[in-house]
């Protein structure tokens, strides 16, 4: 962070915390993809090297309720992996809005917002979840 100049470091920060994000949304997309394939098209080497690091990144009990509140409601895991990508996605562009934001109004306020912000729509946002995955409506998901 030293050597990244002083208006640039909160999107900086913004972007070093998106690793996670990113890693959720690798894990998903990786475990999507690979299931396109016969298994002897795939390299078991290579498959293995990009589920376990996108795996890495990302939290066991993040991606146990998110994908397991889906295969509850029935959908196939493939599909729940999916949307976990997109989840992934989404929340890496997020926590770099919020670094970038930090750079203009300060990262203190920066953190209230986006903490008020993920305290608001934790429990809605699983609901929504559950709901988009028993109604199998991807608008939702």
């Amino acid at each position: 962070m030293g050597q990244v100049p002083i208006k640039w470091r909160g999107f900086a920060g913004g972007v070093d915390k998106s690793g996670f994000a990113f890693g959720v949304a690798m894990g998903g997309a990786v475990i999507t993809w690979f299931t396109l394939w016969p298994k002897e098209i795939v390299l078991t080497f290579l498959q293995v090297m990009l589920v376990m690091t996108g795996m890495f990144y990302c939290s066991w009990s993040m991606f146990n309720y998110f994908v397991g509140i889906l295969t509850e409601t029935g959908l196939p895991g493939v599909t729940a992996s999916f949307f976990y990508a997109i989840a992934g996605l989404i929340d890496a562009i997020s926590i770099w809005f919020t670094g970038l934001m930090s750079d203009f109004i300060g990262r203190r306020l920066a953190i209230i917002i986006a903490g008020i912000g993920s305290a608001i729509m934790a429990l809605p946002s699983f609901y929504i979840l559950y709901l988009g995955g028993s109604l199998r409506s991807s608008l939702l998901l």
